[in-house]
């Protein structure tokens, strides 16, 4: 099975993302821009209710929060295996080896699987992961999955267009110079 079509070069898409905090049984909410280019770059521009910025470039990953004036970095290198969920999306996960894959049944336009791991040391950062798979291009158009910290997380992906033009000028980021720069 192959998640990101093989044909899928580019991905642009809205998503929400919605966190169910475990500890605090807050809701929190997100809504933004999503791009993708092979062969693993991401840009996750969150717009609502602030806006933040996640970007995974062919070295460096960056996370800006202009509200705080601060900007995380570190090599995508060392971010990806902790990352289930983006590794996912990108297809840098070989799902029949990886994990046992059970059809849940059909969510309108889309297939629902269950995915669990079948390695303790997959570095996955979850005991399950719920996908909606769309029945025609084979994307990934929704996951959930309850984190580390028992967390619920839900990511919802709509009006998917592929192979767009995508400059790589979107997977770079250089920080303002009033912004405090951490190295992770």
């Amino acid at each position: 099975m192959q998640l990101a079509a093989d044909n899928a070069k580019t991905i642009t898409a809205s998503f929400s993302q919605e966190v169910l905090m475990q500890a605090t049984n807050i809701k929190k909410k997100e809504r933004g821009l999503f791009f993708f280019k092979k062969p693993l770059q991401m840009r996750w521009a969150y717009q609502e209710p602030l806006p933040k910025l996640l970007i995974l470039g062919e070295k460096i990953a960056w996370f800006y929060l202009p509200e705080k004036e601060t900007a995380y970095r570190q090599s995508t290198a060392s971010l990806l295996p902790s990352q289930t969920t983006m590794r996912l999306l990108a297809g840098n996960i070989d799902i029949n080896r990886d994990f046992r894959v059970e059809l849940l049944g059909e969510d309108g336009s889309a297939y629902r699987l269950r995915l669990q791991p079948l390695a303790k040391d997959l570095h996955i950062n979850a005991q399950e992961i719920t996908l909606l798979v769309d029945k025609e291009s084979f994307l990934i158009v929704g996951c959930s999955f309850d984190d580390l910290y028992g967390n619920r997380n839900i990511l919802v992906f709509e009006e998917l267009r592929v192979n767009e033009e995508l400059a790589d000028s979107l997977f770079i980021f250089t920080p303002p110079a009033h912004v405090q720069v951490i190295e992770i």
